[in-house]
């Protein structure tokens, strides 16, 4: 009919049924259970009873095997600017912010908290994380559907993820809504203006533009897993 669901703070002993808002056993239908009252940082073991009961009676199985639980820490960080976009380094506990409104980068450790910055010579708005190096968009100007091709223009900078310092920036001829990078290190920037406008790619040695597609203004790039499309 039900399963009971016992809770205690250690796997050898001191189990006890988790109650409803009443006090009694808390009589579960489903086969799953989320216990939402818990602090950060706590470690629960369980194990479950099937059971067959009526108002005056019930008949429960044996335990199941305990398991255990774990909250993680999901402490508030504060930030004293609007963050405009992110991005998580693949294997650090490292986000990547851009601020545009003051122009700059941030990288926030989200288990220790601390925050670094990076200038940036134009407000930053799209990044994206690729073969070690950050690559940001550079905006010359807002966003319009009457600013046409021959018009646009912004420019990209690339960060060095390791040192966290600006290693160039360069100048396209397109205003920059997204932007990606695929494993080789060509980078696309998909346009923010113009109605039907480009997507281009630049090459990672002379950075020059290499090829354009049609595509509708301010549309996101996302990359295939395998990098390559």
């Amino acid at each position: 009919d039900y399963y009971k669901v016992y809770a205690g703070n250690s796997q050898t002993g001191g189990f006890a049924p988790i109650k409803d808002a009443l006090g009694n056993d808390l009589k579960i239908t489903t086969t799953t259970y989320v216990d939402d009252d818990l602090l950060p940082g706590t470690t629960k073991y369980y194990y479950v009873k099937a059971a067959l009961g009526g108002d005056t009676w019930e008949v429960v199985s044996e335990p199941s095997d305990v398991v255990t639980a774990s909250t993680n820490f999901n402490e508030h960080i504060p930030l004293d600017f609007q963050v405009t976009d992110s991005v998580q380094h693949p294997s650090l506990p490292i986000l990547y912010l851009t601020d545009k409104q003051n122009a700059k980068l941030y990288a926030v450790n989200y288990e220790t908290g601390v925050q670094t910055s990076v200038s940036l010579p134009l407000p930053p708005e799209s990044i994206t994380f690729a073969n070690g190096k950050i690559y940001v968009s550079l905006l010359k100007g807002q966003h319009s559907s009457y600013v046409y091709d021959e018009s646009q223009k912004g420019a990209v900078a690339i960060v060095n993820a390791s040192t966290f310092t600006l290693e160039r920036t360069f100048d396209i001829n397109l205003d920059p809504f997204d932007i990606a990078v695929d494993r080789s290190g060509y980078i696309y920037v998909a346009s923010g203006s113009g109605q039907w406008t480009k997507m281009k790619s630049y090459s990672p040695t002379t950075f020059q533009e290499v090829s354009s597609t049609g595509i509708r203004q301010a549309s996101y790039i996302q990359m295939h897993p395998t990098l390559n499309r």
